[in-house]
C-alpha cells in the first residue's frame, strides 16, 4: 500500500516505546494506524472524486434543462403567435359577418319603412 497520509510510523512507534509498549506491539500499531489512515485518505479521495462527477453531471443536467426551457419558450412563443393570428382571422370573419348582417337588416327596413309608406299614402 502507498503511502499517501504524511504519517511517521517510526516517530509514532517510538513515542509508543516511550510510554512503556513493548517494540514489536508499537511496530504494529503504527503500521495498522498507517493502514487504517491510508484506507481513510482513499476512501475521501475517492468522495472527493465522486462529488466532483456528481457536479460534473449536475452542471451538465442544468445546461440540458436550460437548452430544453429555452426550446420549450420558443415553441409556445411561436403556438401564440400562430393563435394570435388565427383569432384576428376569426374576428375578422365575424366583424364581416356582423357588417353583412346590419347593411342587410337596415336594406330590409328601409325597403319596409318604403312599402309602408306607400300603403298608408
Amino acid at each position: 500500500m502507498t503511502n499517501n497520509v504524511p504519517f511517521d510510523t517510526l516517530a509514532y512507534a517510538k513515542k509508543l516505546e516511550a510510554r512503556g509498549v513493548e517494540v514489536k506491539q508499537a511496530e504494529a500499531h503504527a503500521e495498522i494506524l498507517a493502514e487504517v489512515l491510508e484506507a481513510s485518505f482513499q476512501t475521501k479521495k475517492g468522495s472527493d472524486g465522486a462529488i466532483n462527477n456528481l457536479s460534473h453531471e449536475v452542471s451538465s443536467l442544468r445546461s440540458e434543462m436550460h437548452h430544453e426551457i429555452n426550446s420549450l419558450r420558443s415553441e409556445m412563443h411561436h403556438e401564440i403567435n400562430s393563435l394570435r393570428s388565427e383569432m384576428n382571422m376569426k374576428f375578422a370573419e365575424v366583424k364581416s359577418d356582423i357588417i353583412k348582417w346590419v347593411f342587410g337588416i337596415s336594406f330590409a327596413q328601409a325597403a319596409l319603412i318604403i312599402s309602408l309608406l306607400k300603403f298608408f299614402h
